[in-house]
């Protein structure tokens, strides 16, 4: 699917197409907060450039890594207790507050969206969105 590029309006009022790579990759890869894909027993499947960004880590890092190995201990145990089951159960949980553990073991303060796809079935996919939550905490 190819989305259009926005036209841009000459002196003439004549429109040309700008310059503008409108991929759906490309939104992925650099969208404005950290995407994670993980499989129903938490394998992170799929990570944005953003998230690595914002974590220090290299995508063989955390490609194939448990998802709560990337939390602090703390939100580990508030992800594993509370957030999964309520996500197994509800489809979704919304912006929860955790910590995130850094390549250089630092911790980043988020706020993560959880979505389960097709619950109970082989193909069962978490999806997460992540907002740095940083200046909420300071």
């Amino acid at each position: 699917m190819t989305m259009t590029a926005p036209r841009k309006v000459g002196p003439d009022g004549a429109g040309t197409v700008t310059e503008l790579d409108s991929s759906w990759e490309d939104l992925y890869e650099n969208a404005p907060c950290g995407y994670l894909s993980a499989t129903a027993d938490g394998r992170v499947v799929r990570v944005n450039a953003t998230l690595l960004a914002w974590t220090g880590y290299r995508r063989g890092d955390v490609l194939d890594r448990a998802l709560s190995d990337l939390l602090s201990i703390g939100s580990r145990l508030f992800y594993e207790t509370r957030c999964l089951p309520v996500l197994r159960l509800e489809g979704e949980v919304r912006e929860v507050s955790l910590d995130m553990r850094r390549s250089d073991d630092t911790s980043l303060a988020i706020l993560a969206n959880f979505t389960l796809r097709h619950p109970g079935d082989d193909r069962s996919i978490i999806r997460i969105a992540i907002l740095d939550a940083t200046g909420r905490r300071g």
